[in-house]
């Protein structure tokens, strides 16, 4: 056999006429189409196993639990973000006071976290002129404290809540880690 009697042996199947389906036309229009469109508006169909719809279902449920769990934490009734500090029981809790006064020479911070010494916690003079801050490690608790101006004017913290105790002498509150849920 030679080449030509072999091309013409092959090529002539390829010479007969198809009959193409109905609505072959109208399938490829239909899929030129869909090609056409932005990835986000064409249709996917998605086929899940047994099991892959088990861990589905279980990962939407822990995702309903967790948002449950933080949104009943959002939604509990608390003091001022200033005022608070929460964490985990076994965090050391650090909290940065703040007192503005231009005029003073010195401040302290008094309370009962430090044994209400006048000497214990200095507060230190930032580069704000004014502004007196000191970071003290704190335990979790409901805390009192006052701001101790030059040894002799208590004053006490206008960015956290006051209380008046028995006495009728006004301290500031802090509460810290576990005091929000419920002390």
């Amino acid at each position: 056999m030679d080449t030509e009697e072999f091309a013409a042996r092959v090529a002539a199947p390829l010479r007969e006429h198809v009959s193409l389906r109905a609505g072959f036309d109208a399938r490829v229009m239909r899929a030129v189409e869909m090609a056409a469109r932005p990835w986000w508006r064409r249709t996917h169909a998605v086929s899940v196993s047994p099991l892959g719809g088990l861990a589905l279902a279980a990962g939407i449920a822990a995702l309903m639990v967790l948002s449950g769990v933080a949104a009943s934490r959002v939604s509990d009734p608390a003091p001022t973000a200033s005022t608070i500090i929460a964490q985990a029981p076994d965090t050391v809790h650090v909290v940065r006071f703040v007192m503005h006064d231009a005029d003073a020479q010195h401040v302290a911070l008094v309370g009962d976290f430090n044994g209400w010494s006048r000497e214990a916690t200095p507060l230190v003079p930032s580069e704000v002129d004014g502004r007196w801050v000191v970071d003290v490690v704190i335990p979790p608790g409901r805390h009192e404290y006052v701001f101790l101006i030059d040894g002799e004017r208590w004053v006490t913290d206008p960015s956290a809540v006051s209380q008046r105790d028995e006495f009728g002498q006004a301290s500031s509150v802090v509460r810290i880690g576990d005091a929000l849920r419920g002390t």
